[in-house]
């Protein structure tokens, strides 16, 4: 035990040498994606069917004026699209939103194409649906991501569901006996974004012998919260009432080392919420 509480202090000292110069890579899958055609009606391809659309998002710190934004579009039949260059247009919302605009040349038989991402908050998309607009250019010499109005035609819109994907990894593992059986809850370093509950939220890995695999989530109200790095899993036991009753908490940091703690929830209700009724199992 007191080889353990040790290893997890080295682990957030660890943390917080490093926090301050890392920037942040968010990566969004758009899941139930559909394709509409725009008003230009030829395609050389079918795009009916979409292999993957990953989004991906670099921000230096929470408070940056200003994002790093490229889509990577795999279609099942026709070449694969990559844009790099994405520039904020028209920003809104504290200077990490607004419209996204991109361009790739010499895309399938294209010269150009430009694409428009409206709307999203570099920040914090994972709250959204997402459009993609792209354009064949009509213009006689190559734009440049955000340097005219003009995008061209419209050739297709892409619109989906974004879901957080960004890679994470366990930095802190607990074990105990609930209801007669092994309980591993893993906690992850990243807060991910939660669609079905819109809000973003602490991730738990949790495998609970005879009962399976699941994601217990703590919800997260912290400021800036994307960027705050969880890094010790804290359970604590109340035996006041002759039966075991758990709680659990997490202990994160932001970028500038400081230490929070989240609310403290008992860990019954993280099961129900992840399992269903735990007295019914």
């Amino acid at each position: 035990m007191i080889f353990k509480k040790a290893m997890k202090v080295a682990v957030i000292f660890a943390t917080l040498l490093v926090v301050n110069v890392q920037a942040k890579t968010f990566k969004y899958e758009v899941q139930d994606a559909r394709v509409s055609q725009g008003h230009l009606y030829y395609l050389p391809f079918n795009l009916d069917n979409i292999n993957s659309l990953v989004l991906t998002v670099n921000i230096a710190h929470p408070e940056a004026d200003s994002g790093s934004v490229s889509l990577e579009v795999d279609f099942a039949n026709a070449p694969k699209l990559v844009i790099k260059n994405f520039k904020l247009h028209d920003p809104h919302w504290g200077g990490v939103a607004g419209n996204f605009r991109g361009s790739v040349n010499n895309a399938w038989m294209y010269r150009q194409l430009n694409f428009d991402i409206p709307n999203i908050d570099a920040l914090y998309p994972h709250f959204d649906d997402i459009e993609i607009r792209a354009f064949v250019s009509e213009s006689d010499s190559f734009l440049g991501a955000g340097r005219s109005n003009e995008l061209g035609g419209e050739l297709f819109e892409i619109s989906g569901r974004l879901v957080d994907v960004t890679p994470s990894k366990i930095v802190d593992v607990e074990k105990l006996k609930v209801n007669d059986s092994t309980l591993k809850l893993s906690l992850r370093d990243h807060i991910s974004g939660i669609p079905t509950e819109r809000h973003t939220g602490i991730i738990i890995d949790s495998l609970w012998f005879g009962k399976g695999e699941a994601q217990l989530v703590i919800p997260s109200n912290w400021l800036h919260d994307s960027f705050m790095k969880p890094v010790d899993l804290m359970i604590s036991k109340d035996a006041g009432s002759g039966i075991d009753e758990y709680f659990v908490s997490v202990r994160a940091v932001n970028l500038d080392g400081e230490e929070f703690i989240s609310d403290t929830l008992p860990l019954q209700q993280l099961l129900d919420g992840a399992y269903g009724d735990v007295s019914a199992l």
